[in-house]
């Protein structure tokens, strides 16, 4: 594999992973404006289905994109020497992952004091 090729393919890795800590940030960002609008108006089951798909869509991006980063890794340390392309830090998609798991939980207390602050579990 030549230089340009890993390069390449290292950086369409890396858009990925980039990707989907955007995609990640939007589910984050949509789920605390309809905490903080609507969470205490919301009923029991509209409250559940929010929160479910919010931690089913949140968690998927977090693992995707700590995918994409440790494949990142796995490229530079296979092909990197060859080239002379040092490796990508595994500890960055370490990093990503637990960042993103800390929003996930963030983010169900944040809907969990709008809640219980009005009243409503």
């Amino acid at each position: 594999m030549t230089f340009f090729e890993l390069a390449e393919l290292l950086r369409e890795n890396i858009n990925a992973g980039m990707g989907a800590v955007t995609l990640y940030l939007t589910v984050i960002t949509t789920y605390l404006v309809a905490a903080y609008l609507a969470g205490a108006k919301l009923t029991r089951f509209q409250a559940l289905l929010t929160t479910s798909l919010f931690v089913v869509f949140a968690l998927v991006f977090t693992f995707g994109s700590v995918a994409f980063f440790r494949s990142s890794t796995e490229i530079t340390a296979r092909y990197g020497s060859e080239v002379g392309i040092p490796t990508f830090p595994i500890v960055f998609a370490w990093i990503i992952g637990c960042a993103e798991i800390f929003g996930i939980l963030g983010s169900l207390k944040f809907m969990f004091d709008v809640r219980s602050r009005n009243g409503v579990t």
